[in-house]
């Protein structure tokens, strides 16, 4: 059993995806090769392939009208993109800004192609629905915290929904502080003391690019404490 779009920012448990389901996902297609902080694709342009992601770790972003960037996901392969135009009706679907966060490999499909695998398949249909919920939550919570909360109340609650990351032999799992800057829409120097403060209050651990939860029935108390005044 696999996991199809495990992201580090999902307010759902990981969606599970039967290994004989991803070996037809992956089909015989060739595999195309993207180095670590590569694009994958451009913001804006108009989805005609979806793209499988077969190794790797990506993410999604917009860039502002100032040039600051605008996190919305860390995913980890297997990871599907571009699925959402085959539900696009008359609104034309475009892809966000993707990124290799590492090497990454993959395989493309015309729309065609990948809704003959759907029609085949249901239960990546059953998939796709309940990522994109799961992206739609996300999505909503953050709306509602960004005027009301702190930076530190929002490192916080991004830290709880950190709990289905893939982790380390140690417990760590890979975030750095200039991403879930991003994500919070806040500076790299106001989550940089938020992580600080939550270190000296014995909740969690830092090292370079990555993050350890230690102590997570304080961190959700904490964290309802802060949904509670929402």
């Amino acid at each position: 059993m696999a996991y199809l779009n495990l992201g580090l920012f999902s307010c759902y448990n990981p969606i599970e995806i039967d290994d004989s389901i991803l070996e037809r996902l992956y089909g015989s297609k060739p595999v195309v090769i993207f180095k670590k902080k590569s694009f994958i694709t451009y913001e804006h342009q108009r989805i005609e392939q979806v793209i499988v992601v077969r190794e790797g770790r990506v993410k999604t972003s917009s860039n502002t009208a100032r040039g600051h960037e605008n996190l919305y996901e860390i995913l980890y392969a297997p990871s599907v993109f571009g699925f959402q135009a085959l539900y696009a009706d008359e609104f034309e679907f475009s892809y966000p800004l993707l990124t290799a966060i590492t090497d990454v490999k993959a395989s493309f499909y015309t729309l065609h192609e990948f809704q003959e695998i759907v029609d085949r398949e249901h239960e990546l249909m059953k998939c796709f629905f309940k990522y994109m919920r799961s992206s739609l939550t996300t999505a909503r919570r953050q709306a509602g915290w960004a005027c009301r909360l702190s930076s530190f109340e929002k490192t916080v609650l991004i830290l709880i929904l950190t709990t289905y990351s893939y982790k380390d032999e140690e417990g760590y799992f890979s975030l750095t502080h200039d991403d879930l800057a991003c994500f919070a829409g806040t500076t790299r120097s106001k989550v940089t003391q938020s992580l600080n403060r939550l270190s000296e209050m014995g909740l969690i651990k830092t090292k370079y690019g990555k993050m350890k939860i230690i102590d997570g029935k304080k961190l959700h108390e904490l964290a309802k404490k802060i949904e509670d005044q929402l």
